[in-house]
């Protein structure tokens, strides 16, 4: 056909003949760049993020003491049947107050140390690695910064970090001694906006950051679902199927859509609930399997 008759027919409004004269000349590299900012992907950290908005509290800042305590367990007893059958066999939680206001870089250096270890090997490591400051009171942001922990082999060996976890240090203490985050900053701030400050620092993920919140800052409404003594609580208080037979123990028990759902009416106390829950296999083993 004639170009000028299809000149023609574009100026008379014939939107598919235009379409059919331009799309050939545009390149199918501009094309694929079109439909991808359309539709971005989220990164990583924002999925991790957006997941977590569902285990934490939207209101402002609040912080667990006694008195809520107190408020908290007749709250969830009057929702929840099963969990108050619990709470009457367990009694007051403990430890939840106990580390509310410690220092947050301390508190979140001894995070990092603990993950993926027992509890006897963290605590040991986290004693050479507070010798290796100097003490609990030069454990600062500069003095780690310091002690060149990414060179010095033979003095990251002394203490038993791996080169990750002197990463992760690294990380936190720079953005400590920077401004970026603090103790005051991070006590300011609501639970969705201290997930995402905690969640930009290398090596802290969401477990880490939901335990932050709950026994350093004191955070009443956080749902640790990530954390498989938590998990194993909710399957068996609540009698939950298993989700899958064989495999990793983690692929068995209760997903995070489950738990929010069952621990809805625990708001906004779901950090005392979750405390209870790490009290279920304990207390069925000493009656005999069940409440």
């Amino acid at each position: 056909m004639p170009k000028r008759n299809l000149r023609k027919r574009h100026r008379n409004g014939n939107a598919k003949v235009e379409k059919k004269v331009t799309s050939p000349t545009t390149p199918s590299s501009k094309r694929k760049m079109t439909s991808k900012a359309k539709s971005p992907k989220l990164s990583a950290a924002q999925k991790k993020i957006a997941c977590s908005h569902g285990t934490v509290g939207l209101d402002k800042s609040m912080q667990i003491d006694e008195k809520m305590i107190k408020i908290a367990l007749k709250h969830l007893s009057e929702k929840d049947e099963r969990l108050g059958k619990i709470i009457k066999k367990a009694g007051a939680p403990e430890s939840l107050v106990d580390r509310v206001g410690m220092d947050s870089f301390k508190s979140l250096c001894r995070s990092i140390i603990y993950q993926q270890l027992s509890t006897k090997s963290a605590g040991k490591m986290y004693e050479r690695f507070e010798k290796v400051c100097g003490g609990n009171d030069k454990l600062l942001p500069n003095v780690v910064m310091k002690l060149n922990l990414e060179n010095d082999t033979e003095k990251r060996l002394s203490i038993g970090l791996s080169r990750p976890k002197v990463k992760y240090l690294l990380d936190l203490s720079s953005k400590f001694e920077s401004g970026e985050l603090s103790h005051e900053r991070l006590s300011e701030m609501t639970d969705i906006e201290a997930m995402e400050a905690l969640c930009s620092v290398k090596g802290i993920g969401e477990w880490s950051a939901h335990m932050f919140l709950m026994f350093s800052l004191g955070r009443p409404d956080v749902l640790p679902v990530g954390d498989l003594g938590i998990r194993k609580g909710f399957q068996s208080l609540y009698d939950l199927k298993p989700k899958k037979k064989g495999g990793k123990l983690s692929d068995s028990l209760p997903d995070r859509t489950k738990m929010i759902e069952i621990s809805d009416s625990w708001r906004p106390y779901r950090t005392i609930g979750s405390w209870y829950m790490w009290r279920v296999a304990a207390i069925f083993a000493k009656s005999g399997g069940g409440l």
